[in-house]
């Protein structure tokens, strides 16, 4: 007769209440890390989402301005007033001359300027001298101002 042979197989052992604390604390540690990382991914997902709507937008708008051939510019313009006719006013395009609209004048585009404002040699409203240097009224003034001073 063959002798007993001896060998290790797994089988179900029942856990020692040390050995269920010790994998009820692993099984806390394992879920906590999980939900961190689910944590991670939805604010992954957030931030990959807000990116991807940027770029849904920026697509979209270059698209729009490729199928009209146009967009919106500042563009420099002028308004003529009693033009075309008394009691209208135009305003032109100066970089095509085109007319952009025309409209009635208001009151206020009716009422005449007092003091035109001048315009210097780059086309921009001239500065008055006594605004641009203020200087004392009245230069005995200045000069006894410097004498008290010393």
């Amino acid at each position: 007769m063959k002798s007993p042979k001896k060998f290790k197989k797994d089988l179900f052992v029942k856990l020692t209440p040390e050995e269920k604390a010790e994998l009820a604390e692993k099984l806390t540690e394992r879920i906590d890390h999980k939900d961190c990382l689910e944590d991670a991914k939805r604010a992954s997902q957030k931030r990959y989402a807000a990116q991807i709507e940027e770029a849904v937008a920026e697509i979209n708008e270059l698209s729009i301005k490729i199928r009209s051939g146009a967009e919106m510019r500042l563009v420099d313009c002028e308004t003529r007033y009693n033009d075309p006719q008394e009691g209208f006013k135009t305003t032109y395009r100066l970089d095509t001359g085109a007319k952009v609209n025309s409209e009635l004048m208001t009151d206020a585009d009716m009422q005449e300027e007092l003091f035109p404002a001048e315009e210097n040699q780059d086309g921009g409203p001239a500065e008055k001298a006594d605004e641009a240097d203020p200087a004392p009224a009245d230069e005995a003034e200045a000069k006894t101002d410097v004498k008290d001073g010393e």
